[in-house]
């Protein structure tokens, strides 16, 4: 007998089964790296979600080796998840979050939604200092979406934190 999974449960398994365009592969030399800390943020805790960082070279998110899927956090899974990034050159961090609640308005008049679904994504660069620490977290702006990133010794986001078009960019 053949198991059908939903879509949601498939969707909440891409980051354990890697089955994404390319994967991120951590630097080996301690003297050269920073750490990102990817944390979950849904404003609605009941809200399935899978968000999902990325690690790139430039703003076209052109696969290679050692660049791609880097971490996802969902409200199942885990909350947050520590990458080490290289530090001393610029890293592309691309976003995205995928969330499901129940219940919402229809785009059809006279009928109520028995679930909507948000999707968002930002694509942000900044160049990590040796030994920094950042917390990186992804949230729901009205219909769009915001990244916040902080190094951690400091609560400021990095002086060079840039914000790209996230279009080019895709799973």
């Amino acid at each position: 007998m053949r198991m059908r999974w939903p879509a949601w449960a498939l969707m909440l398994m891409l980051p354990a089964q890697d089955v994404v365009a390319g994967k991120y592969r951590a630097p080996d030399d301690d003297a050269t790296v920073a750490t990102i800390e990817f944390t979950r943020s849904v404003p609605d805790p009941g809200a399935r979600s899978l968000q999902k960082l990325s690690l790139y070279r430039d703003a076209q998110c052109t696969l290679g080796k050692g660049v791609g899927y880097a971490a996802g956090v969902t409200r199942l899974g885990a909350k947050r998840k520590v990458v080490r990034v290289p530090a001393q050159q610029r890293i592309f961090l691309w976003v995205t979050t995928s969330e499901w609640t129940h219940g919402g308005k229809s785009e059809m008049p006279g009928f109520i939604a028995l679930a909507t679904q948000h999707d968002c994504m930002t694509l942000h660069s900044f160049v990590p200092e040796p030994g920094h620490r950042y917390s990186v977290s992804h949230r729901r702006t009205g219909d769009g979406c915001a990244l916040d990133v902080e190094d951690m010794a400091t609560a400021l986001p990095p002086a060079d934190l840039s914000l790209h078009n996230p279009m080019p960019c895709s799973d």
